[in-house]
């Protein structure tokens, strides 16, 4: 009885430190939305219909926490993510390009080869357009009404976009009491286009 309660115990343990840490890889959908005309608009099957027009993506991130967006018109990532794919072993996920300061072109930067990194330290300092502090966390905006190609530094109206947008949104934050950087699915959808 006793071998029988120590292997429990062991086994026990184990499905809870893997099922913690894959619970790491599931997006936290409550933590993003997206809204147009003023209205959350709902994902299902991690896919979104949108209008061409401006759109927010809105975030509520803890204090000293960063977001990856990865943007692209190539399914690649986000067919590894909804693959299972871990979020370190994707290539494209990996260092983030720094976006302008306060969002005055209204955009989202897409490129295949890496994602943009958005935060907010403080109200000098930050990638959104707009924000709120709330008591244990930041409700932080950011407005997007252009896509930006980050090779030519050109911009091309919501409205001129004839194919779908694959998202990655991926939280990033510094854990002191292990040293490292936790990188965590935040969300990731297609968005079509009516």
């Amino acid at each position: 009885m006793r071998k029988f309660l120590k292997k429990w115990t062991i086994f026990s343990l184990v499905v809870l430190v893997f099922g913690s840490l894959s619970a790491k890889n599931k997006p936290e959908a409550s933590r993003f939305k997206i809204v147009q005309d003023g209205k959350i608009i709902s994902v299902k099957d991690n896919s979104v219909l949108l209008d061409k027009e401006t759109f927010q993506l809105v975030f509520t991130l803890k204090h000293e926490e960063g977001v990856l967006v990865h943007a692209s018109f190539n399914p690649y990532t986000f067919n590894e993510v909804s693959n299972g794919v871990l979020v370190d072993d994707i290539e494209t996920l990996g260092m983030g390009m720094a976006a302008g300061l306060y969002n005055p072109s209204e955009s989202l930067v897409v490129e295949d080869s890496a994602p943009s990194y958005w935060f907010y330290d403080s109200e000098d300092e930050h990638r959104f357009d707009s924000y709120m502090e709330l008591r244990d966390s930041m409700e932080c905006i950011r407005t997007v009404s252009n896509l930006e190609n980050i090779e030519d530094e050109s911009l091309m109206s919501i409205q001129k976009v004839n194919r779908p947008l694959y998202l990655v949104i991926v939280s990033s934050f510094f854990e002191v009491d292990v040293e490292t950087e936790v990188k965590e699915v935040m969300s990731y959808l297609k968005i079509d286009w009516r």
